[in-house]
């Protein structure tokens, strides 16, 4: 895993550095694309294993203890003895010297002192990093939760249906656009701009000053863009990007790269509303 997210974090690097020049080089779609790599790379499976960090540094062998003789089979063996009546005469048996120092300490403390000292495994470190790593993750995807949650609410409670215009002027540009299913658009004082939320059930927001401040062509133009974002698939792409930011939570290019991709993704859009040669 540690392989998987540091490679992660490269990609999102060398994205942040060749967008720009790609976007111009190949268009904004090009661009745009480039953030799949990130999210492609997630979901492949890990690197070889001569790639991860345990190979670079493989664990100490273990010191083999030394092997203890005992006293006894270090003494020479005294030949036999026969009697003069033919009686085998045993060797007495050798008296253990008496050592009047002073007992060894035993090396338990000293083994335990310098344990307080010993560098933690690779493999705890690891362990450590992917605990710390998703406990963040679902620490901030909950958070992206729950402030969906609430806008949802505030927009099925501080919202209502738009005029007859708006409405009719809606459902053209979704049979313009070729966007099969019908997106419901609601009139707020929640938004100062027209915005697309839900990923499930994706609903157009526009504000509640619409038919004053915009004329009839930015109206269209705006509602074709959110249209727009709604076919492409936007905003299913949207939360997986704040996926993969909250695991790279540890990286600190990883929200200046949410940043960017939402750029590029507007741009990406704006791209396939030109295409339908209906805006300038």
């Amino acid at each position: 895993m540690i392989t998987t997210y540091l490679s992660v974090a490269l990609i999102l690097a060398v994205i942040l550095l060749i967008r720009r020049p790609f976007a111009r080089a190949y268009g904004a779609k090009a661009a745009y694309a480039l953030w799949a790599l990130p999210l492609i790379r997630l979901v492949l499976p890990p690197l070889p294993s001569w790639m991860t960090p345990a190979s670079l540094f493989p664990a100490s062998s273990t010191v083999a203890e030394p092997a203890v003789s005992s006293a006894a089979a270090a003494l020479p063996t005294a030949p036999s003895l026969k009697a003069p009546g033919g009686a085998v005469l045993q060797p007495p048996a050798p008296v253990e010297s008496v050592s009047t120092a002073a007992p060894l300490a035993s090396p338990e403390p000293a083994a335990a002192a310098s344990s307080l000292f010993t560098l933690p495994s690779w493999e705890a470190m690891i362990t450590t990093l992917i605990v710390v790593t998703l406990t963040g993750a679902a620490i901030l995807i909950a958070r992206q939760l729950h402030a969906q949650w609430q806008f949802a609410w505030l927009i099925r409670n501080d919202s209502e249906t738009p005029s007859d215009a708006v409405r009719a002027r809606a459902e053209a540009v979704r049979k313009q656009v070729g966007l099969r299913r019908r997106v419901p658009v609601r009139a707020s004082f929640l938004c100062g701009a027209p915005l697309v939320t839900g990923v499930l059930r994706p609903v157009i927001l526009v504000p509640a000053w619409f038919e004053l401040d915009y004329s009839d062509e930015e109206q269209r133009i705006a509602l074709t863009h959110e249209m727009m974002h709604v076919k492409r698939g936007d905003l299913l792409a949207l939360q997986l990007a704040h996926a993969v930011c909250a695991l790279q939570w540890l990286n600190p290019f990883s929200w200046q790269a949410l940043d960017a991709f939402r750029a590029d993704q507007e741009a990406a859009c704006d791209a396939d509303v030109l295409r339908l040669n209906t805006a300038s």
